[in-house]
């Protein structure tokens, strides 16, 4: 993970209050986040996995209205 508070002229509005920009507080690889959910005994299936593999980072962006917190891209789930 790399820590960051770098407001990008792209980023998105808030999905909670829809203000914006957001700010970038963090990015993750798709294998760091999956680490970080086996750590806490959470394994992705194949059909997560396969849906990670296809983003090369996610971003933790941060509402400077109301500090919502949110990753960038959003991934479509499944419920399974």
């Amino acid at each position: 993970m790399s820590a960051t508070n770098v407001t990008a002229p792209s980023a998105p509005k808030c999905l909670l209050c829809a203000s914006g920009p957001s700010r970038v507080r963090d990015r993750l690889t798709a294998r760091e986040l999956e680490l970080t959910w086996f750590h806490f005994g959470v394994k992705f299936g194949p059909d997560a996995a396969a849906l990670l593999g296809h983003s090369p980072a996610l971003e933790l962006h941060e509402c400077q209205a109301c500090g919502f917190r949110f990753f960038v891209p959003t991934l479509p789930g499944n419920g399974g």
